[in-house]
């Protein structure tokens, strides 16, 4: 999955991966977590890579979004290093 691939499966799920957003959010919904381990194994390479490239272009979805406008950078980038970890933890054992 390149990144044009990736950019297109964050568009499609759009609904779940940006209704609820950083840890608080991940914990919370039960269909945000099994889509972005899901995205995440379908990307070719090794899993670390593979988060590094699915939540860059997830942060990027964030930041162009208009519901994303009312947060400063900085915190968009919190919500998704909250995520990023938590996902590394449980997919990198």
């Amino acid at each position: 999955m390149n990144i044009a691939q990736i950019d297109e499966v964050i568009r499609k799920n759009k609904t779940i991966l940006m209704s609820s957003f950083g840890l608080e959010g991940l914990l919370k919904s039960q269909l945000k977590l099994p889509l972005i381990e899901k995205i995440i194994t379908g990307i070719p390479g090794n899993t670390f890579d593979a988060i590094n490239n699915f939540f860059e272009r997830l942060e990027e979805a964030y930041i162009a979004d208009t519901q994303f406008k009312q947060f400063k950078l900085s915190e968009i980038a919190k919500f998704i290093s909250e995520e990023k970890s938590y996902v590394a933890v449980k997919m990198i054992r």
